[in-house]
């Protein structure tokens, strides 16, 4: 649905990935303001490993 939109517009493929990237920071952002805590990224990277997450991988650099 993504690739669609971006299509016809001007814009690149990488476009949709921007999106769904900026949509988790967003996530991420809204979430610490909940709680009121800073951002830790051993925390993220932790809950990624625990849902067994292809993400987990990449972002610890065991796979390139």
């Amino acid at each position: 649905m993504l690739r669609q939109l971006s299509n016809g517009s001007g814009s690149t493929l990488n476009s949709p990935k921007q999106t769904t990237s900026y949509f988790k920071w967003i996530r991420i952002v809204f979430r610490c303001w909940k709680d009121r805590a800073a951002y830790d990224e051993s925390r993220y990277l932790a809950a990624l490993a625990k849902r067994n997450s292809p993400l987990a991988a990449v972002a610890t650099g065991t796979i390139l």
